[in-house]
């Protein structure tokens, strides 16, 4: 069993995508369940908040400090059994994607240019357009903050757009069993998503992904916000893709405050010109 070992007042940019300099109260990596059943009865014995990284997209830390405990999980162990895996929440996704269309195993190909892991794909429902994580999830194990393991099926996890149950739960995806289907064509479908992905959105670049979810409607919110004529618009460190709309990257030493005026300075010109209220996708902690 690894020792449990937490760091006071730790630096945590190179755990999440945005980069930004922020620093964590507590910090812990985590590789075992069983240090992570320690993190998290310690934040319970402290009275603190905790927040889960995967691989860190989708994140955007409000302050230089987040006055809590950073977990960064590293449990990335998985079994494949015929056409079923079941794979702890650290692993990643798009390796795990390519893996197992290279064994002609279909469910996850369209999903290869999302850079999170698994517990965070299913914690948001990740996907694109017509393909969601859901689509292969059999059920999935959770750790509360309690320390109690629950067992979710699909059904009970209530996936929809952007969310899941686990929004509402306080606690830790632990791991998931996905649903995998032959398909000797999924190899050449992932690398035809991920070509797409490459020419179309800023993957390379400092961000957390998709910043506004898209709203119901004909247009999506990266439609909108180039409609707008906001592409290349900065702020500070902080600029709004011209490669896609709806990504806003850490060019120059972004700040928070760089990136959230230029979230709330979207959202406004969004709504006076188009008259659509656009929400955040990501999670602002």
């Amino acid at each position: 069993m690894k020792k449990l070992l937490l760091c006071n007042n730790y630096h945590i940019s190179k755990y999440h995508t945005y980069g930004i300099d922020a620093k964590a109260k507590y910090f812990a990596e985590v590789e075992e369940f069983s240090v992570l059943q320690e993190v998290l009865a310690f934040a319970k014995e402290e009275g603190i908040p905790f927040v889960v990284l995967g691989r860190g997209s989708n994140v955007l830390f409000k302050d230089d400090f987040y006055n809590g405990l950073v977990i960064a999980n590293k449990m990335v162990g998985y079994k494949l059994e015929g056409q079923e895996i079941l794979c702890e929440s650290g692993v990643n996704l798009p390796l795990l994607a390519r893996k197992m269309a290279k064994k002609d195993l279909g469910g996850l190909e369209h999903l290869v240019g999302i850079p999170g892991s698994i517990g965070g794909a299913i914690y948001m429902n990740a996907g694109v357009k017509g393909h969601w994580i859901s689509d292969v999830v059999e059920w999935v194990e959770f750790l509360s903050a309690d320390g109690i393991v629950q067992r979710y099926s699909k059904g009970e996890c209530v996936f929809a757009y952007r969310h899941s149950i686990f929004h509402k739960l306080d606690g830790v995806i632990v791991r998931a069993k996905l649903r995998m289907q032959h398909d000797p064509l999924a190899y050449d479908t992932l690398k035809g998503a991920l070509a797409k992905r490459l020419s179309t959105q800023p993957i390379e670049e400092k961000n957390s992904g998709c910043i506004f979810k898209n709203p119901e409607g004909e247009f999506s919110a990266g439609a909108l916000i180039e409609r707008c004529g906001l592409k290349g618009r900065r702020i500070g460190g902080a600029k709004i893709s011209t490669k896609h709309a709806n990504f806003i990257n850490n060019e120059k030493g972004a700040t928070y405050a760089d990136i959230a005026a230029l979230v709330a300075l979207t959202q406004k010109i969004v709504q006076e010109k188009e008259g659509v209220e656009l929400e955040c996708e990501v999670r602002i902690l």
